[in-house]
């Protein structure tokens, strides 16, 4: 009522032939109905979403409205209104398109969540039945490491408890002859002869060879030494040989050098002996031709 009273004090009445209308002029449209359509939605979000848009900030109205009564009419309705309409049509048909747009959209999200649930639960099933196959696979191939270690470890009990009495068996049948024999070794049962000779002859004997072994290796060294210093001699001699060969051989290199070196020089002589001889004959050659020129004429 308030908005029907201020609308009848702000609006001059209309003209004889044409009547008000009610109009939206908002920047969004309100459907108008007497029965509002309601659904139930339900969204899942997940945590930390990206905070959503600040809205505009609209300033509230102050100030006092102030309206002025016209009695004639200053606009062409059916001009004037062409362009409202166009804007009002427009706007609605795009919010329709907008709206049907985001229908589809909503429905192609929903077919590709669904198809998504359904992609991954088959991937589920199938990784759990992998998960339970190579679980059994496992198991079974524990069970059956057990068995063979029980099985190991019952024949090493088997073989122990046979070579435990193969043992035993071989060790009591010699039993009596092993101790004899033990006695024997261990000298309470022994000859008066051997052990006569192991105790007094054999250390006498052991010393006496010793004793000569000593000898014997005495002499080896003596002579070992005499050949030795003998080699030595004979190596100094070689040596020296050596060295009076080789300085032999630089006295004789050294001479023959110097013989090829007055050679050499004998022979440079004799060449420029020979070219200077050779020089005097040419330039007497000139001379002789003149004299046979003259006597000619």
């Amino acid at each position: 009522m308030e908005i029907e009273r201020a609308n009848a004090v702000m609006t001059p009445q209309p003209v004889e032939g044409r009547k008000h209308i009610e109009i939206q002029t908002e920047k969004y449209l309100e459907e108008v109905t007497d029965l509002v359509s309601e659904c139930e939605a339900y969204t899942q979000t997940d945590p930390f979403m990206d905070r959503p848009e600040s809205p505009v900030f609209l300033p509230a109205k102050s100030g006092i409205d102030v309206a002025v009564q016209i009695e004639e009419d200053l606009f062409n309705f059916d001009f004037e209104v062409d362009p409202i309409l166009e804007v009002l049509i427009g706007k609605t048909l795009e919010q329709s398109m907008l709206e049907v747009m985001q229908e589809e959209e909503m429905q192609n999200i929903a077919e590709a969540q669904r198809q998504f649930e359904q992609v991954r639960n088959e991937r589920l099933n199938e990784t759990q039945r992998l998960e339970a196959e190579e679980r059994r696979r496992n198991e079974e191939k524990d069970r059956r490491k057990q068995q063979e270690r029980e099985r190991l470890q019952r024949e090493h009990q088997v073989k122990e408890k046979l070579s435990s009495r193969s043992f035993a068996k071989s060790f009591l049948s010699n039993l009596e002859t092993n101790v004899f024999n033990s006695l024997e070794q261990q000298g309470f049962f022994y000859d008066v002869v051997h052990r006569e000779v192991e105790t007094g002859f054999m250390p006498w004997l052991v010393s006496v060879v010793q004793d000569k072994v000593e000898e014997k290796k005495k002499v080896r060294v003596v002579v070992d030494d005499l050949i030795k210093s003998t080699l030595r001699q004979m190596m100094a001699t070689s040596e020296q040989a050596r060295i009076d060969r080789e300085k032999r051989e630089i006295e004789q290199a050294r001479l023959e050098k110097i013989r090829l070196e007055e050679l050499q020089k004998k022979k440079a002589e004799e060449e420029e002996k020979a070219r200077i001889e050779l020089s005097l004959k040419l330039e007497q050659k000139p001379e002789d031709a003149d004299e046979n020129a003259d006597e000619d004429d």
